[in-house]
């Protein structure tokens, strides 16, 4: 008798040389500031065995590295890293490793996603500039428009306070088209002397407030005495 040609059992078999890759995924949008936690998630395309376990390393442009570490498995495809966000600026760019799959490929190093995120520790700062009314000095019931321009685009408004001639406590600006340019409709008061601004509250996408004193423009004039002559 001839032997049948198909097996009863183990016909087939395959063969996976293709290593897995991961998307990376964040537990909330950056860009993200010194303090905050953030859990960096690791989703593979195929499961990967529980050993060697999968690591992730981060490497900061401006801002401090992340040796190669162990991830944490939440399921055969899915694992997660707590991310301890650091000071300074820039820009993080996350790897993975050591994890195979059952084959024993090796993860490919580079996400297909979410490679990278961005680190914010400098809070905004504004230039301050003036228009109508001439120009300062100004005197009594002058209508100036105080623009404030932001380093950055802020997402929650920022208020003014104006101390010195008059006593203006901390106000919402005005939005315009630009989330960096903001505005406050000022009328000049009584009285002789300097006028001080102060900037507070509004924050960046990180949530770095904006810095207090401006980088230009801080201080205006208010005159409201007229000239004097002597006769001789």
């Amino acid at each position: 008798n001839t032997v049948t040609s198909a097996p009863t059992s183990g016909a087939t078999f395959t063969v996976d040389n293709t290593s897995p890759t991961a998307e990376i995924s964040y537990s909330s949008d950056a860009p993200y500031k010194n303090g905050e936690t953030v859990t960096i998630t690791a989703t593979f395309n195929e499961a990967v065995l529980d050993s060697p376990i999968p690591t992730i390393a981060i490497s900061g442009d401006g801002i401090a590295n992340v040796a190669s570490t162990n991830m944490t498995k939440q399921s055969t495809t899915v694992y997660t890293y707590s991310y301890a966000v650091p000071t300074g600026d820039g820009t993080g760019t996350v790897t993975v490793g050591t994890g195979t799959d059952a084959a024993g490929n090796i993860v490919t190093s580079t996400p297909t996603s979410g490679a990278t995120f961005t680190v914010d520790n400098t809070a905004p700062t504004a230039e301050i500039t003036y228009s109508g009314a001439g120009g300062s000095p100004y005197k009594q019931s002058d209508e100036v428009t105080i623009t404030a321009t932001f380093t950055e685009a802020l997402v929650t408004t920022p208020k003014i306070a104006i101390s010195g001639v008059s006593s203006i406590a901390a106000t919402n600006m005005t939005s315009t088209a630009s989330a960096t340019v903001w505005t406050y409709a000022y009328v000049a008061p009584a009285g002789n002397g300097t006028e001080t601004i102060a900037l507070s509250v509004g924050t960046d996408a990180s949530g770095n407030t904006v810095t207090s004193a401006p980088t230009s423009g801080a201080t205006f004039t208010v005159d409201n005495t007229s000239p004097t002559a002597e006769i001789s």
